[in-house]
């Protein structure tokens, strides 16, 4: 059984590589991830996704070196050593295990280098919908913007039973990379997180209607 699990990952990478090879990529809103490229000093941003597009995502980045974070559940570690194949680099931990070390760490290696950072405002355990404050810390204190993302494809699996509804791209389709407008995170009291979470939510509220122009979801 251990040796089928360490096999995991690397079964998953594969399966997630061909998806990527064999699906045309559309990229809608080019010139928000220009902008965001353009208004930090190293060039890099924070993603902000959707915890059920997270394979969708993961297809639009592979082999960009980014940094992202992993619980430390027996998933999370299944997940670290995925993403590690794919390319990026996991810092782990979650809001409820291990999260203010994991953003530190985060932080840290984004403020040395001109990695971007993914995060999936919503994970790992939701409640869907409801962005947490781990992004807007990296945002704040890397000094770089936060950069909305949502990634669908036109074949799919969604997973209703899962807290989130988590959509797993299948090879042969469309998929649709869209960047909402970005923002800096510029304080930190009560009311700055309450306003910054509120944006991330229409913003990809808005990527959710004009992706629906194309895909069904």
């Amino acid at each position: 059984m251990k040796f089928l699990l360490k096999l995991v990952p690397t079964l998953v990478s594969w399966y997630l590589r061909f998806v990527r090879l064999t699906s045309k990529i559309t990229i809608l809103n080019k010139e928000n991830l220009e902008k965001a490229k353009s208004m930090s000093k190293h060039g890099n941003y924070a993603l902000a996704a959707w915890h059920e597009h997270y394979p969708t995502s993961v297809i639009s980045e592979i082999d960009t070196g980014m940094i992202v974070m992993a619980s430390k559940s027996k998933d999370g570690t299944l997940a670290a050593d995925t993403v590690m194949k794919l390319g990026f680099t996991p810092t782990r931990g979650s809001s409820s295990r291990g999260g203010a070390q994991a953003l530190e760490s985060m932080i840290n290696q984004i403020s040395q280098t001109s990695l971007c950072a993914a995060i999936t405002v919503d994970g790992p355990r939701g409640p869907r919908h409801k962005p947490k404050r781990g992004i807007v810390h990296v945002s704040h204190e890397c000094e770089i913007p936060i950069l909305p993302i949502q990634c669908v494809s036109s074949r799919h699996i969604c997973f209703e039973k899962s807290w989130d509804k988590t959509k797993l791209p299948k090879p042969f389709g469309h998929i649709y990379i869209n960047y909402g407008e970005p923002f800096f995170a510029k304080g930190l009291n009560k009311e700055d997180l309450i306003k910054y979470s509120e944006q991330i939510v229409a913003s990809q509220e808005l990527l959710t209607k004009e992706n629906r122009l194309y895909v069904d979801f």
